[in-house]
C-alpha cells in the first residue's frame, strides 16, 4: 500500500532491488546490507547517485567475520581488553620487583591492583613465590611470608637484596604478628615467645603523617593546628583548612595517590593563582585598596571534601587492611576519622 502511494505522488523510477536500466539520476533512500551491492562497484550506467544512509551497512564480509569467529567475539566480551596472560603478568610484576622504588607494584603495573581484590592478590601471591624461591631457611621464609587472606596495602621491601639477607646465620626476624611484642627489658625486648638479649636496639617505626605539621606551632584565631587535628588530620582540597585564613599546604592530609612531581606542581599553581586572583581583585577595587586579604576554606566545604574522600577510599584495598593510612597505627586517633586518606 505503501509503495502505491509512492508511486502515485513520484513520477520517477521506484526500484527495490537493483538499478536496472540507465537512467540520469539515481536515489537510494535507505543502505541495508541488500542494499549495498546496489552501490558497490561496478556501479550501474548512472550519471549521479545519491545516497540517503539512516544505519550503517552490513556487507556480507562483515556478517561473515561475525559467524567465523562468533565464539572469539563472545570470549573478548566476557574478558577485559585490556587484560595480559599469566606469563606477561608474571614479567611485569618481574620488572616492579627488580625496580628500586618500592612504589613500582602501584604505578608500574596494573591500574586495579589497589581497587580489585582479585588484581590484588596475584600481587600478594607473587610476592609469596620470590619469598620462598630467595629465602633459605624455613623458619624464616614462614615469618617473613604474608598471611594467607594478607592483602598488598604496603609498600614490599623488594630492592637492595632485603630478603637475601636473611639467608646469613647471623640475620634473624621475629614476625610480632606470629610472636606478639610484650615490652622492652632492661636485657632487650621481651615477646609471648621469649627474651631477645640485645646491646642494641634501632627504632624503625615509620613517622607520623602529620607530625611535622603539628611540630611548627601553627595557629589560626581560634586554636592551633595540632588541636583542630585532635582526632585526625583534615583539610580542603589537600592544601587549606577550615578556622586557619591565609594558610595553605603542598601534599597535605587528603592529598590525591598519584606522581608527586605534577601533583605538587598543579597544587602549587592552584594556591599561586588563587593568591593572584585575590591581590587583582583588591587592586581592581578603588575601596578593598585598604583592606586586609583573606583566603579561608569554610568548615562546610572542609567537611564535604572529607565525605568525599572517604567515599572514594571505601573502594580501594586500602579501606580493607589495616593501615597508618586511616590511624590504625594510633590509638588516641578515630581511624573512621582518617589521616591522609587517599
Amino acid at each position: 500500500m505503501a509503495q502505491n502511494v509512492l508511486e502515485s505522488l513520484f513520477q520517477g523510477l521506484l526500484i527495490h532491488a537493483e538499478i536496472g536500466k540507465k537512467s540520469d539520476l539515481a536515489l537510494i533512500p535507505r543502505i541495508w546490507s541488500s542494499e549495498l551491492k546496489n552501490i558497490s562497484p561496478p556501479l550501474p550506467d548512472v550519471n549521479s547517485v545519491d545516497l540517503w544512509l539512516r544505519e550503517g551497512p552490513v556487507s556480507a564480509e562483515y556478517r561473515e567475520n561475525i559467524v567465523i569467529n562468533y565464539d572469539e567475539f563472545w570470549k573478548g566480551a566476557r574478558h577485559c581488553p585490556l587484560g595480559v596472560s599469566a606469563e606477561e603478568r608474571e614479567k611485569v610484576f618481574e620488572a616492579a620487583w627488580n625496580d628500586v622504588m618500592a612504589f613500582s607494584f602501584v604505578y608500574k603495573t596494573f591500574s586495579d591492583v589497589l581497587t580489585n581484590e582479585t588484581a590484588n592478590k596475584e600481587v600478594c601471591n607473587f610476592m609469596k613465590r620470590k619469598i620462598a624461591k630467595i629465602v633459605e631457611d624455613p623458619g624464616k621464609r614462614d615469618r617473613l611470608t604474608p598471611f594467607p587472606d594478607a592483602l598488598y596495602a604496603k609498600r614490599p621491601v623488594c630492592c637492595a637484596n632485603y630478603y637475601e639477607i636473611f639467608n646469613q646465620d647471623n640475620v634473624d626476624i621475629v614476625n610480632y604478628q606470629k610472636t606478639p611484642f610484650v615490652g622492652i627489658t632492661e636485657k632487650g625486648i621481651q615477646t609471648e615467645e621469649k627474651l631477645y638479649e640485645l646491646d642494641v636496639i634501632i627504632y624503625a617505626t615509620g613517622l607520623e603523617t602529620d607530625g611535622s605539621w603539628s611540630t611548627i606551632g601553627i595557629s589560626g584565631p581560634n586554636q592551633t593546628l595540632e588541636q583542630h587535628w585532635v582526632e585526625g588530620a583534615t583539610s580542603y582540597l589537600g592544601v587549606s583548612e577550615a578556622g586557619f585564613p591565609n594558610f595553605f599546604m603542598i601534599v597535605g592530609p587528603q592529598s590525591a595517590v598519584a606522581n608527586m612531581s605534577p601533583l605538587i606542581e598543579g597544587q602549587v599553581n592552584f594556591i599561586s593563582g588563587l593568591i593572584s586572583k585575590a591581590e587583582t581583585l583588591i587592586k581592581e577595587n578603588e575601596a578593598n585598596r585598604d583592606k586586609k586579604i583573606i583566603i579561608t576554606a569554610t568548615q562546610e566545604a572542609e567537611n564535604d571534601y572529607m565525605k568525599e574522600c572517604r567515599s572514594l577510599a571505601k573502594g580501594s584495598i586500602y579501606y580493607k587492611d589495616k593501615s597508618f593510612l586511616f590511624a590504625d597505627n594510633h590509638t588516641s586517633r578515630k581511624s573512621s576519622q582518617g589521616r591522609n586518606v587517599p
